[in-house]
């Protein structure tokens, strides 16, 4: 017990050595952003905050401003806004909810099917990443206007035909999916490269493991891959709404640069920063919506946990030493280690050395010839003797 303490002691001690110094070279990576925003951004950040509770004029002296308060606000929400503003808002609102899912699955499956081993793979990669070089307000209004981001006569099929006599609901969500599947497409080429980025870096030995074990691609997907590239789809997501709002081509940036130079009484500058500010808040819930429930719920030492889990939520660390499969003696493990206690012991007690989670051992009552008690029982104190919980 005394040793388990230790272990513990030493292992959260190099823990937090290990978080101290990926948070430096985190705020190293982040430095340039960050001394660009105070040096660029700052002012006009905070400045715009005020803008948007005064009154702003431009005259032969310069900008005057006059303190209003939230009239600008009620204005936008309940005054004149309720015409165009609002409805924008709404609209935009309700495209981010649908088009973030839908590019998040859509460039994960293309990510997926791009780290495949096929011929011309860079080409393919290239094609998919075009949209995001040519991408561009005029362009893409242009498409939209001649009707070249629709699918023209896809009511028609014979499949939806079928799916509208069952569900006219299903059909119209369908019906919805396929007549924007360019759009999504044309959205989705930066988050291809993130996840592709992602998947590659998984370690392809957990993949052989779990293939060991039995587990299915469907399995290996959603108990190896999804865990692993979560943090990914948290920035996807975050990417994505981001990039909807801040196209060119959105109603409501529409509507809030046309204030920006307007004339009449009551618009310009102050007016223009409150949509802003609205737009931005509305954004902000958005991107705190996905991200809540997207992010990772696990708790341990790395997730300020009470550290009785570890770093990825596990109880213990499990060695099977039971498997009896051909494929897993051609690797030399599985049952057949049951013949070489002292080969189990020597990664049991590095396993203990390495994390404060118990060690346990799953295996037979015998192999082959050796099957006796006896046998057992010198297995089971060997092994326990290493550090082995159960």
């Amino acid at each position: 017990m005394a040793a388990r303490t230790v272990r513990t002691r030493d292992w959260r001690q190099r823990s937090r050595i290990r978080r101290r110094r990926e948070a430096v070279a985190a705020y190293g990576f982040l430095a340039p952003w960050l001394i660009g925003f105070v040096l660029f951004s700052a002012f006009p950040f905070f400045y715009s905050m005020y803008l948007s509770v005064c009154e702003v004029r431009f005259t032969i002296t310069g900008v005057q401003t006059r303190f209003i308060g939230a009239a600008n606000f009620v204005r936008a929400l309940v005054g004149e806004g309720q015409l165009d503003f609002v409805p924008a808002l709404l609209e935009f609102g309700g495209m981010a909810l649908v088009y973030t899912p839908l590019i998040l699955v859509f460039s994960l499956v293309l990510a997926m099917l791009l780290k495949q081993r096929i011929r011309a793979k860079g080409l393919f990669r290239a094609i998919y990443f075009i949209p995001v070089i040519i991408l561009s307000g005029p362009l893409f209004n242009e498409m939209s206007n001649n009707g070249s981001l629709h699918i023209a006569g896809i009511s028609d099929l014979v499949f939806l035909r079928m799916v509208a006599a069952v569900s006219p609901d299903l059909m119209r969500l369908l019906l919805y999916l396929f007549n924007n599947i360019i759009v999504i497409f044309w959205f989705s080429g930066v988050q291809i490269v993130i996840f592709l980025n992602a998947l590659q870096k998984i370690d392809h030995s957990l993949y052989e493991a779990s293939g060991i074990d039995g587990a299915t691609a469907w399995q290996t997907f959603w108990m190896i891959t999804l865990p692993i590239i979560r943090p990914m789809t948290v920035l996807v997501s975050v990417y994505s709404i981001v990039q909807l709002g801040a196209f060119s081509s959105n109603a409501v940036s529409q509507i809030i640069r046309a204030n920006l130079f307007a004339l009449n009484i009551g618009a310009g500058y102050g007016y223009s920063a409150a949509l802003s500010w609205i737009f931005f808040l509305l954004m902000l819930a958005l991107i705190g919506l996905f991200f809540g429930l997207l992010r990772s719920k696990e708790k341990g030492p790395d997730a300020g946990g009470d550290g009785k889990r570890g770093s990825r939520g596990y109880d213990e660390i499990n060695l099977n030493v039971g498997c009896p499969s051909e494929k897993v003696q051609k690797g030399r493990f599985g049952a057949c280690l049951m013949a070489e206690p002292e080969q189990v012991a020597r990664c049991i007690s590095a396993m203990a050395a390495a994390s404060p989670l118990p060690v346990t051992v799953k295996h037979r009552i015998g192999i082959d010839e050796r099957d006796s008690y006896e046998e057992l029982l010198a297995f089971v104190d060997t092994v326990a003797a290493a550090g082995a919980n159960t």
